[in-house]
């Protein structure tokens, strides 16, 4: 259990034992833990009544893994190294496309308004559905062709059933590109993630400048008006974006 403040002592074998340890293998969280931790329960307090309490520690595991590393060849060590470091030069490219001090971003009113969202962010607010995995796909959307990463997602949850349906599932097929009718065999892609940047790529240059064979506006309504038959889609569309920003 954890010392209060005023115990200072290292009166228990076991805390000697751990700082011995600590010294031998040069390991700075053993000796903390033993000169902030009591390693008996004083009094007639039972284990069963604090092992749950956050002022309890249980170094099995953490001894177990020390031991376990110390059976590894140096091979072995090295190769778990280096994972490790690959790792962290992954965490801190992450950390750096948080973007910390911009806002996130979903206008429906301007679709080329970028989202300044993270991979980590994407795959936070698709978990759990057959689209999270596609969460770096999304993310390439917005960086090469500078449309909403939002929109994209809102498209391909509307249109997939959040990547369930058959066309997600048979033909890589998210976002119904080409799907001029429930018959029509869509303009489908080998992979999921090409499928999104074909998808990306055509809004960009066909719906979201002037100039563009089917520009009405930079919004979900301007889209709507030849992206799909009917005026609901923008709606539906809109409503999932926000559904998603919630998520955050």
């Amino acid at each position: 259990m954890k010392k209060d403040g005023n115990d200072t002592q290292i009166g228990h074998r076991v805390n000697h034992l751990l700082l011995e340890l600590s010294v031998k293998t040069k390991n700075g969280y053993l000796k903390d833990i033993a000169e902030n931790y009591n390693f008996d329960v004083a009094g007639e307090m039972k284990v069963a009544d604090v092992i749950e309490d956050e002022e309890t520690i249980q170094l099995k595991q953490y001894l177990d893994q020390q031991i376990l590393n110390c059976d590894k060849t140096q091979e072995q060590r090295l190769r778990e190294l280096k994972k490790s470091r690959k790792k962290i030069r992954t965490l801190k490219k992450q950390i750096k496309e948080l973007k910390a001090d911009e806002p996130r971003v979903f206008d429906p009113m301007n679709l080329l308004k970028k989202s300044n969202l993270s991979v980590e962010e994407i795959r936070l607010m698709l978990k759990g559905s057959a689209l999270e995995e596609e969460a770096p796909a999304f993310y390439k959307c917005e960086k090469k062709y500078g449309v909403n990463a939002v929109v994209v997602m809102g498209i391909a949850i509307h249109e997939s059933a959040w990547g369930t349906s058959r066309r997600a599932r048979e033909d890589h097929n998210l976002t119904g590109y080409g799907v001029t009718s429930d018959s029509a065999k869509g303009i489908n892609a080998p992979t999921k993630e090409e499928n999104l940047l074909m998808t990306a790529k055509l809004l960009k240059e066909k719906y979201l400048v002037k100039g563009g064979a089917y520009y009405h506006g930079p919004t979900v309504k301007g889209v709507n008006q030849c992206y799909c038959v009917g005026n609901t889609w923008a709606g539906y569309v809109t409503n999932r974006c926000y559904e998603i920003m919630k998520r955050l």
